[in-house]
């Protein structure tokens, strides 16, 4: 079995100007031309193949958290639909948007940072950068406060937290042109945190709890702020299972609609 230097960061430029390196654990580019059939009556094996759009494909990719939190909640409808991305030596074409965001947080673990985007056309090959050895260091949680969550009601002892956001686009192609239009649609932040008992009951009467603020705030080893990131959301729903090998665990899931 070889051993190589997989030279494939990603490199993320925004249409402000900005740009983002990120050195990932993992990242999968998936393309798709979603070919068409036409069939004929009265031919046998009378057909023809036809694509109605570009290609459409997505890049996912994983890292550590390298830089402070707070970063992700400015991303958040943001409708930036001009970025273009590099992986390794493959680059993805705008428009691209930026399809969702996820932040992970486990105690006594680094925290992971997931992404996907969304492109409109074939990546092409081009020159892959440099080889370059980057000092990464992960950001492990030393100390979480959080507010807003004596809310929850009996959920204590939180072993870890999930923050996320999910946006999407309208596409619409007009006669002649083979780029879609991207018309921002909608978005929402959804937090699923796991803990130790079930959190307070999802409704008053038949309506819905009144949406809440919460707020997670990270330091690292050093003490230095890594920032916050925040929810104004409804408890969705909770759930709470135990079995013969396991202690009873429970989650409440929050989300806010953009």
């Amino acid at each position: 079995m070889s051993n190589c230097y997989k030279n494939f960061p990603v490199i993320v430029n925004y249409s402000n100007g900005g740009s983002d390196t990120i050195y990932s654990n993992s990242a999968s580019i998936n393309e798709n031309l979603n070919i068409e059939r036409a069939k004929s009556l009265g031919a046998k094996g009378s057909n023809a193949v036809f694509t109605k759009t570009l290609v459409q494909g997505e890049l996912s990719v994983e890292s550590y958290l390298l830089v402070g939190l707070s970063v992700f909640g400015q991303m958040k409808g943001a409708n930036d639909q001009n970025i273009s991305l590099q992986f390794g030596p493959y680059s993805c074409p705008a428009p691209c948007v930026l399809n969702s965001v996820s932040v992970n947080i486990t105690i006594g673990e680094p925290i992971t940072v997931s992404r996907t985007f969304s492109y409109f056309g074939g990546v092409s090959t081009v020159s892959a950068p440099a080889p370059t050895v980057p000092e990464i260091k992960p950001i492990t949680p030393e100390n979480i406060t959080l507010e807003g969550f004596g809310q929850l009601g009996g959920v204590t002892n939180i072993q870890s937290i999930s923050w996320t956001f999910s946006q999407n686009y309208e596409q619409h192609y007009l006669l002649g042109e083979n780029i879609p239009k991207m018309v921002f649609n909608d978005g929402q932040i959804q937090m699923d945190v796991n803990g130790e008992g079930l959190a307070n009951s999802l409704t008053v009467g038949n309506c819905a709890v009144s949406p809440k603020q919460y707020s997670i705030n990270v330091t690292d080893c050093d003490g230095d702020d890594l920032g916050a990131l925040s929810i104004n959301g409804y408890a969705q729903s909770r759930s709470s299972s135990v079995s013969a090998d396991n202690d009873e665990q429970n989650s409440i899931s929050i989300i806010q609609y953009l």
